[in-house]
């Protein structure tokens, strides 16, 4: 589950409802070519205008979403409850934008995956 759009870093702005050149088309295209049920939170855009633009909207929230992938920082993202993520479901997350504190994410059982960050602690955790 992707959980925000966003543009390329050189065009794009937090908090700026711009889709052109998001990098949210691409990931949708990637993990749907993987089989992956994909779907998006924007806190920018209605249901309807994700719909229009070829997303299935979801609220990670809500359930029946095991992985979330931070696209874009927006502040609607910046201290989510992990805790309540976890028991709605989410299994992993992959901070794409470094915005998520690393241990709190990992306290409330949920892997965490950040880009340019070590995730030895829950490498070892999964390790045999």
């Amino acid at each position: 589950t992707l959980s925000s759009s966003s543009a390329a870093s050189d065009v794009y702005k937090r908090q700026v409802k711009v889709d052109i050149f998001s990098p949210a088309y691409a990931l949708q295209k990637a993990l749907a070519e993987l089989q992956a049920r994909v779907t998006l939170e924007d806190p920018l855009y209605t249901d309807a205008e994700l719909e229009q633009k070829g997303f299935e909207p979801a609220r990670i929230a809500e359930g029946n979403v095991e992985a979330v992938v931070l696209n874009t920082a927006h502040s609607a993202f910046a201290k989510p409850d992990f805790a309540a993520w976890r028991a709605a479901g989410v299994e992993v997350v992959l901070d794409g934008q470094r915005l998520w504190v690393p241990h709190e994410v990992e306290a409330a059982d949920i892997l965490y995956l950040g880009v340019g960050r070590d995730a030895s602690r829950s490498r070892e955790q999964a390790a045999p």
